[in-house]
């Protein structure tokens, strides 16, 4: 990201400022105070390097101050100084450092003229959105304040100017246009997938009534069947396109039109089919109205209403008592 500009000023501060000085010839001391590594009164190195660190507390006890003088290796030895402690990691070139040991370095040295501002927006996206979480991605707010803080340091005055930072600065906004992508596809996944589970849900139900008719629906349910297993699979691939890494020349977003339109056309057709058989009347039967005639017939007919009577008046209006 920015290893030709950290290299570069690596370089002219030990050249600069650092070379001129008497080299540091400290021992450690371990009753010295405050500092058991060198002597703060004399070693002109230990001042100046001190000086320049943001809270003046330098990780003395993690640079060999006798590979300072060394031209190759001494820039980076120095910058330990401005390191958290690295558990033994070695560091001869700015290869050698990750993304956490740019930014500090960006930061505790004051030789940067970057934002601590700006440093601290990346280190929190770092360190709390991606790198110490449990989960290994972002939500789509967590994206973009990622992008932004990524965006704005690159944009600071003093990387602006940088090459190799400009070039970053390209390669981000090109990331974030895929993931913007990415993030088109998965919706575009998640519908297509709704329509395909709610066309598997429409067919089982016409199975359902169609297995209630005669022989004469045993190709229909055929048909029906064939096209289940179809959206099933179908089912099956979208499922696995979720999870997969995204691909950008392999993404649905390059197929979205005709995938989306093949699905319509194909399950149109299948209401089509079922209005016709559920419905339709290939025999043209004539239609007789029977409510004329069922009416008349009912006109003055009480049905069983006779027994009722005799039966109250048997009860009810006679002196003799016996068994029905």
């Amino acid at each position: 990201m920015v290893f030709g500009h950290l290299s570069r000023k690596k370089e002219t501060f030990y050249n600069n400022v650092l070379a001129p000085l008497s080299p540091c010839s400290c021992v450690f001391v371990s009753k010295r105070r405050p500092n058991q590594y060198h002597d703060m009164n004399n070693c002109e190195w230990a001042k100046t390097l001190r000086l320049r660190h943001q809270s003046f507390k330098p990780n003395w006890k993690q640079s060999d101050s006798s590979k300072w003088i060394d031209p190759l290796l001494g820039p980076w030895e120095i910058a330990k100084l401005y390191l958290p402690a690295l558990g033994g990691h070695a560091i001869t070139s700015v290869e050698d450092m990750d993304i956490s040991n740019l930014l500090n370095l960006m930061y505790w040295c004051t030789h940067f003229s970057v934002s601590q501002h700006l440093i601290n927006e990346v280190r929190d996206v770092r360190n709390n959105k991606w790198a110490h979480v449990t989960s290994l991605e972002l939500n789509d707010a967590d994206k973009k304040i990622a992008f932004d803080a990524i965006e704005n340091l690159l944009n600071f005055p003093s990387l602006a100017k940088e090459h190799d930072a400009q070039n970053s600065l390209k390669e981000i906004i090109k990331l974030k246009s895929v993931s913007d992508l990415h993030s088109m596809e998965a919706k575009a996944l998640a519908d297509f997938k709704e329509i395909i589970e709610k066309g598997i849900q429409s067919i089982n139900t016409e199975l359902a009534n169609v297995a209630e008719e005669s022989e004469r629906s045993t190709e229909q349910q055929i048909e029906f069947k064939h096209e289940l297993e179809m959206l099933k699979e179908t089912l099956v691939g979208i499922n696995a396109r979720i999870s997969r890494p995204y691909d950008f020349w392999n993404s649905t977003i390059l197929r979205l039109g005709t995938i989306f339109w093949a699905s319509i056309w194909f399950l149109s057709g299948i209401v089509k089919e079922c209005t016709i058989y559920e419905y339709g009347d290939p025999w043209k039967l004539k239609f007789f109205d029977f409510k004329d005639f069922i009416i008349s017939s009912r006109k003055e007919f009480t049905g069983r209403r006779w027994l009722y009577e005799e039966l109250e008046q048997a009860l009810e209006h006679h002196d003799k008592w016996g068994v029905l």
